[in-house]
């Protein structure tokens, strides 16, 4: 900056000393103000009160008592104060003097502050009145007590969030968002540095469309024409469109891919360009689930994001699935809105693998695991058939056309149990509540996605199976005599039967040894050696084969035990392969 610079053109901060101030501050000596403030021996704004440095105890309009200051930004310094005549704590943000001599910035700000000051939600920190006529120009807001989504993110170990608490977070931004949105207004600056997490845990954001006005007085200084925090910024808004909605919630994506990987999607190199001509790496060591939420935030086209902030909260909440009050709560039975029962399953430790089946099952070793959600049933074909009318969803049997269904020429696309009826012709069985075969690895992954869930890890499968920390060790699921709680190659009549009229294992879950195979997350390996002991997926690229467990209608009894596990194809369909829906929270 030039030595007589009295603030900085880019943020507007006003400059404490320069060459030529320095030595004409050394003379100046603190005199008493009619205002009831100090006059500060650093350079002077607005006459004789420095903006950024308020000591305690200064009162602005003989109302606001200095508390201390909380906070330094490109608007300016931001006090906490005691409001004389309401008796109350408050925040005031201190507009500095490169904006209070912007009249176009502080038309802006007048109308921005006008617009903050009817949005009264549980999520937004409460703007109550603008003074722009006094001395000192401020904005007077809510005061809460905690601190921002960004100091708190330094204060962490690897510098970034459990996805769990990103999750718990995003859910509550968004519903700042959504209230804000239906109402027409836009944040244009969502960052961490925007979000405060209060004493009580909850989340608060700050400063709705002010950033733009004070950014656009700084733009002007720069010869620049947008506004907003660079990595945060959608295309359109770097390319200075007008912007809606999609700009805030890209500006999420990109705030919460910080909180979970440490860095904003791009902060080094030609940012700009990378924003708008690249999609940003999946984030390590989170679910796919997440990194795809998070990716279709960051897209490019305003059309493939999520539309409105209602779609983003349902796929973050998993609302396609209705969760129990009480989480902790053993063999409690959820439902989501097309009817799959979930069995919660209380995580702990038991010995995966068998020495008395094949030499997949090698060597036992012990496996501890969190709590998850399985399902209750295997998925049915009439659960299946709505995620296909849902989302015109193609399986890969019908891509290839070599689904049994597709070569009688048939229009339903799922794959059933097939007889021939009194006249010889082949008609399916009433299928509706049989479980769905003839789908593939691939298949079963995007139902899952579509529902809120995933496939079962191995380890989660077999842990469910032999009846969590409480199950016993019998053969199969639930009993050492397979004819109570599996239909196989001996009572089966070679078809799939409907779910559930088994016996239940000791967890409540039905057919797990029987009835059909079922796909779960990993790839095959020939035995357990290396194999994860945490209940993660094994998934090290070492096969292309992906695992099915629990033997099904054709299987002799050796092969349907809890230890039994095989690998198949992700792409190909089988007539006796299924699969169950599981869910983490």
């Amino acid at each position: 900056m030039p030595d007589d610079s009295i603030f900085c053109p880019s943020c507007g901060t006003p400059v404490v000393t320069t060459k030529k101030s320095k030595k004409e501050n050394e003379s100046i000596k603190p005199e008493p103000t009619n205002s009831g403030g100090t006059v500060l021996n650093v350079k002077q704004t607005y006459g004789i009160i420095n903006l950024e440095k308020l000591p305690e105890g200064h009162e602005i309009d003989k109302r606001y008592k200095v508390i201390k200051k909380l906070g330094q930004g490109s608007f300016g310094a931001v006090y906490k104060v005691y409001d004389n005549e309401l008796e109350i704590e408050k925040a005031l943000k201190i507009i500095p003097e490169a904006i209070s001599n912007d009249k176009e910035a502080m038309k802006s700000l007048r109308k921005e502050a006008s617009i903050m000051a009817k949005l009264n939600n549980a999520s937004i920190v409460r703007v109550y009145d603008f003074h722009y006529s006094g001395e000192i120009k401020y904005i007077d807001m809510e005061y809460v007590e905690g601190e921002s989504l960004a100091d708190i993110k330094t204060e962490k170990p690897d510098k970034k969030f459990t996805e769990e608490e990103v999750k718990q977070y995003a859910v509550q931004i968004l519903e700042g968002l959504n209230y804000a949105h239906k109402k027409s207004v836009i944040h244009k600056d969502i960052k961490p540095q925007n979000i405060m997490l209060d004493k009580s845990g909850k989340i608060r954001i700050m400063d709705f469309g002010i950033a733009e006005s004070v950014q656009g007085s700084m733009s002007r200084l720069e010869n620049t024409g947008s506004s907003g925090t660079l990595v945060y910024m959608s295309p359109e808004q770097i390319r200075g469109e007008n912007v809606g909605r999609e700009a805030d919630i890209y500006s999420l994506g990109a705030t919460l891919y910080e909180l979970l990987n440490g860095n904003p999607p791009f902060y080094r190199g030609d940012i700009t360009y990378q924003i708008i001509n690249k999609q940003p790496e999946n984030i390590k060591g989170i679910s796919e689930q997440m990194n795809e939420i998070i990716q279709k935030c960051l897209k490019k086209d305003i059309r493939e994001r999520f539309s409105d902030c209602e779609k983003f909260g349902k796929a973050l909440s998993n609302k396609n699935i209705f969760i129990t009050e009480d989480k902790e709560k053993e063999n409690e039975p959820i439902k989501n809105d097309f009817e799959i029962e979930m069995i919660f399953v209380k995580g702990g430790s038991f010995m995966m693998g068998s020495n008395d089946g094949s030499y997949f099952e090698k060597p036992i070793h012990k496996v501890k695991l969190d709590n998850f959600y399985i399902g209750k049933y295997e998925v049915t074909v009439a659960e299946f058939r709505k995620f296909i009318e849902a989302t015109d969803y193609k399986t890969d049997a019908e891509k290839i056309g070599k689904s049994r269904i597709y070569d009688r020429g048939l229009k339903d696309k799922i794959g059933v149990t097939w007889k021939c009826d009194d006249k010889g012709n082949i008609r399916p069985e009433s299928e509706n509540n049989h479980p769905v075969i003839h789908v593939s690895w691939n298949d079963a992954k995007e139902f899952c996605k579509w529902a809120g869930g995933r496939l079962p890890t191995e380890a989660e499968w077999e842990y469910a199976a032999r009846g969590g920390s409480n199950g016993s060790s019998t053969k199969y699921s639930g009993s050492s005599n397979i004819n109570d709680v599996a239909w196989y190659s001996s009572n089966s009549d070679s078809k799939t039967h409907p779910v559930g009229t088994k016996q239940a294992n000791e967890l409540g879950i039905y057919d797990m040894s029987g009835n059909v195979l079922e796909w779960v997350q990993d790839n095959w390996h020939d035995n357990y050696e290396c194999a994860p002991t945490d209940g993660s997926a094994w998934e090290n690229r070492s096969s292309s084969l992906r695992l099915s467990r629990g033997g099904n209608y054709g299987y002799l009894a050796g092969n349907c035990s809890v230890a039994s596990r095989y690998g198949n194809s992700p792409g190909n369909s089988h007539r006796h392969i299924g699969f169950r829906l599981a869910l983490v929270l």
